[in-house]
């Protein structure tokens, strides 16, 4: 599996009809720079560590990726598990390695696949070596570029 890291702020990853013009410029650049990435890396599959609770909590009707993912006709997939699979598996909150390898394990099944996979920027190197660990290629495109300041611009 071939998997490129995109680590973000996650504010980047959503955009709500309510926001100013600013936010929606900043995170329509976001989505100009992923479908370029899609393209130049021949990515089939967007994935990301949110979820469909993550936007009914912050109120989106999709992410960012979602987004992109629909636009150019690539699969798309949620990684992060929600609250109640949090609660089958018994991953607290701060748990870094067992989500991580969730996220991973939601992956599995897209071995040749190039994957392109946004996450917190404080996930990247961990989440690389899972991945490289796991016997997968992993390589960071981008980290702390994207959701920084702008929510405190208009």
């Amino acid at each position: 599996m071939r998997v490129f890291l995109v680590g973000v702020n996650h504010r980047i990853q959503y955009l709500r009809d309510s926001e100013g013009p600013q936010c929606t410029e900043e995170v329509r650049g976001f989505e100009q720079y992923l479908a370029q990435q899609c393209q130049t890396h021949q990515i089939q599959l967007l994935a990301e560590e949110f979820s469909d609770e993550a936007c009914i909590l912050n109120e989106v009707r999709e992410s960012t990726v979602e987004r992109v993912a629909a636009t150019r006709g690539i699969r798309h997939r949620f990684c992060d598990p929600d609250s109640e699979q949090r609660n089958v598996l018994n991953i607290p909150p701060n748990d870094i390695q067992r989500r991580e390898e969730f996220w991973l394990d939601c992956l599995l099944d897209a071995q040749k696949t190039p994957i392109l996979f946004v996450c917190g920027d404080k996930h990247v190197d961990s989440f690389r070596g899972l991945l490289q660990q796991s016997g997968h290629e992993a390589c960071i495109l981008d980290r702390n570029s994207w959701g920084y300041g702008w929510e405190l611009k208009d």
